[in-house]
């Protein structure tokens, strides 16, 4: 549908420029100019009502049409089209696109009016231009009109980019239709007794040339460093909202959890307290509640006195450096102490990752996760602090293991989901970013303690 009114406006421009250029004739250039530029204007309005939307951005050819009026038919005809149309474009809210934007594209049309008046007396000596120029004109406005429309929407400079980067090249292509073939059509069916294709070329008429190159060149540089400027600033605060949030999102993450395995600790030191006689068969049982490991009971002289794993009773903490970090609970004053980095088991060299509470009977309790057990409950953790949370407008985050299984995912909270992965991620330094496909769209990331994407 959107299609189809395109190019009905489209169609209908270049048939109504032809037709009254060609075959209605006016027997006063005043009656003329007034008529042509009311009726453009009407164009205009009616084009108001057909704006098409590509990819969410509004696209329309009001530009051309007052072109072609003040191009084309003569000077008071494109300030009158222009002044009919933006107008028009102030009063009315048909666009959807708000008021403030909207005064500013009638204001816009407007100054395109007087643009054409003024090209078609000081460059084109009253008489129409070539297609071509006809085109590097409408380049020219339209860049015109990218930078009133960045210099009037400062405070939304990253909604207003994201617009133009879809609708520049849509506005350009479609206005550059109707100008160029309204152009080049007329001058093959109209034989004017003299143009300025014809003219004897004078010092003059070489110097607007010249000037009209220049400011074709100048345009497009000064467009293209402001691109290319926002583009970078868009970057870069991209970047910094990612490192921010990706900072956040790690502190949230090892804080919920270091809390969940210490709750779980002291919920089984709670269960502890009031029993006479502490058996291994009820350590295992309270291993199997919680899904555990390991549990470890540590008389106050650093000697296991009871365990899941009966071969590791008697086994002194003071003897083995990883394990000797955990007599600091034994000091009076801490009462919970987590083990930064992950060791091996105190009775064999399989993955373990220790956790231990103060108890209030003196000693401490120790209990372990395997590495199978540990990722489930960086799986828990990691679905619950990346539940409902957004990183600027659309994005959120994702959590994947070292095996690039997506741990945590808003689309699919209850799948464990996998993406594929171009290169090595070892190779990629601690919170680099990089980007990987997910879905079949780009997205970036970042590596922490566990991949953290974007």
């Amino acid at each position: 549908m959107e299609i189809l009114k395109l190019l009905f406006i489209l169609v209908m421009s270049i048939v109504v420029s032809i037709i009254l250029y060609k075959f209605v004739p006016f027997k006063k250039f005043k009656h003329e100019q007034i008529i042509i530029g009311v009726i453009f204007g009407f164009m205009i309005m009616i084009d108001n009502f057909f704006s098409s939307y590509i990819h969410g951005v509004l696209v329309n050819i009001s530009t051309s049409l007052v072109l072609c009026a003040g191009l084309i038919f003569g000077t008071p005809a494109g300030i009158i089209a222009g002044v009919i149309g933006g107008i028009h474009k102030c009063l009315t809210m048909s666009q959807g696109i708000g008021m403030y934007s909207q005064v500013i594209e009638g204001l816009v049309t407007i100054l395109v009016g007087f643009c054409a008046a003024g090209l078609r007396i000081y460059m084109f000596n009253h008489k129409k231009p070539t297609w071509s120029k006809g085109i590097f004109i409408v380049i020219i406005i339209e860049v015109i009109h990218v930078l009133i429309i960045f210099t009037t929407h400062v405070f939304e400079m990253r909604e207003i980019f994201l617009a133009i980067t879809i609708d520049i090249f849509s506005q350009i292509i479609l206005n550059s239709i109707v100008v160029g073939i309204s152009l080049k059509i007329l001058s093959l069916i109209v034989i004017e007794a003299k143009t300025i294709e014809s003219e004897k070329r004078n010092i003059s008429q070489v110097f607007h040339k010249g000037v009209f190159i220049c400011l074709f060149i100048a345009f497009i540089a000064t467009a293209s460093f402001n691109w290319w400027t926002v583009t970078e600033i868009s970057k870069t605060d991209t970047s910094k909202l990612l490192e921010v949030n990706i900072k956040d999102i790690e502190q949230d993450f090892l804080e919920a959890l270091n809390s969940n395995t210490i709750y779980t600790a002291k919920t089984i030191s709670n269960n502890l307290l009031g029993r006479d006689e502490i058996t291994n068969d009820y350590l295992i049982k309270q291993a199997r509640a919680f899904n555990l490991t390991e549990i470890n009971i540590i008389n106050k002289d650093g000697i296991i006195v009871n365990s899941t794993n009966e071969k590791q009773i008697n086994f002194d903490m003071s003897t083995k450096e990883y394990s000797k970090e955990f007599l600091v609970l034994l000091d009076g004053k801490t009462k919970e102490f987590i083990q930064e980095d992950h060791s091996n088991a105190i009775y064999d060299d399989s993955y373990r990752m220790y956790v231990g509470v103060s108890l209030a009977s003196g000693g401490f309790l120790q209990i372990g996760y395997d590495y199978d057990r540990f990722q489930l409950e960086i799986s828990y953790v990691a679905k619950h602090i990346t539940n409902n949370r957004h990183i600027g407008q659309n994005g959120y985050p994702v959590i994947a293991d070292m095996n690039y299984k997506i741990i945590s995912s808003i689309s699919a909270p209850d799948e464990i989901l996998q993406f594929e992965v171009e290169h090595d991620l070892i190779d990629i330094g601690e919170c680099e970013k990089f980007s990987l496909n997910m879905f079949n769209e780009p997205y970036r990331n970042g590596d922490i303690t566990y991949t953290v994407s974007v």
